[in-house]
Formats: C-alpha cells, structure tokens, sequence
C-alpha cells in the first residue's frame, strides 16, 4: 500500500510503500528503480537538484542520485 503522495519527476514517478522506495515508468508503469530502506518510509518524496529525498519514522532522512 502507498500512504504518501508519490512525485513524477521527469517521466518517473516516485513513491515508496513500507521501507521499499520506487521510481516507476510514468508511460507505461513498468518499474525502472527500487532500494530497500532500512525503516519505513514516512513522507512524500522530494527532489532538489539530482537528489531525491525520503524520509522514514526513525527520523532518516534518505537521499538517492537521480538516475542511479
């Protein structure tokens, strides 16, 4: 389940749902990127420059480099 409002950032969108982030494929939904976060995710994501941003319950703040 996703709790959060996801992004779309250039043709992606980005959600996370549990402790999973996710960046999608806008046009066809197919899935283009995932990390595993070592807690659950607790806001929406966020970009800023290259980076996109979540942050998690245990106060964690994760920051991943677009296109990695």
């Amino acid at each position: 389940m996703v709790f959060t409002t996801p992004l779309v950032h250039r043709g992606v969108v980005y959600f996370g749902s549990g402790s999973v982030a996710y960046g999608v494929a806008l046009s066809d939904g197919s899935l283009l990127w995932s990390h595993v976060l070592d807690d659950t995710i607790y806001s929406s994501p966020a970009v800023l420059g290259d980076r996109l941003f979540f942050a998690s319950y245990g106060r964690r703040l994760y920051a991943f480099k677009l296109g990695s």
